[in-house]
């Protein structure tokens, strides 16, 4: 579940940063196009269909970062 603040706060953002690793530990970072939140899910487009696809298949976990100006 997300908290309606961080959602809101989200929400006011264009892009978003997303780090991942691969199985080896390997990271990536790279904006993200933000579509859209719901209560569980934060939906990003990933334009290239890059590293950050191929680590998520692989694990999961991800770190998003952003700025509040």
């Amino acid at each position: 579940m997300i908290n309606k603040a961080i959602k809101v706060l989200i929400e006011s953002r264009e892009f978003i940063s997303a780090a991942s690793c691969d199985l080896a530990g390997r990271p990536n970072a790279a904006p993200k196009f933000l579509l859209k939140v719901d209560a569980s899910y934060i939906y990003l487009v990933d334009y290239v269909i890059g590293q950050t696809f191929r680590n998520l298949q692989a694990n999961p976990r991800v770190s998003l970062s952003f700025l509040d100006n």
